[in-house]
């Protein structure tokens, strides 16, 4: 990802996060529901240009991750076996 793609990302996760009124992670969980909701709601008020970024980003993040669940998955016993 360019630099582009990964500041508006930041900023408007960030930007979203600090609008929904939590200051910590903690604050955050104690009523996740209503500031997912929140945060949601936040980030498709967000400009446009930050939206599509925040999307292709978030969808390469996901891909990315999907593409580790096969090495996180793998026995314990194959990954050990080198001794």
């Amino acid at each position: 990802m360019d630099r582009e793609h990964i500041a508006l990302f930041v900023d408007g996760l960030f930007g979203a996060l600090s609008r929904t009124g939590a200051t910590s992670f903690e604050q955050f969980g104690q009523k996740w529901q209503a500031n997912v909701a929140r945060l949601a709601r936040e980030l498709s008020r967000g400009r446009i240009r930050t939206r599509k970024s925040m999307a292709v980003t978030t969808r390469r993040l996901l891909l990315s991750g999907l593409a580790a669940v096969p090495a996180l998955i793998e026995a314990p016993t194959e990954r050990h076996h080198h001794s």
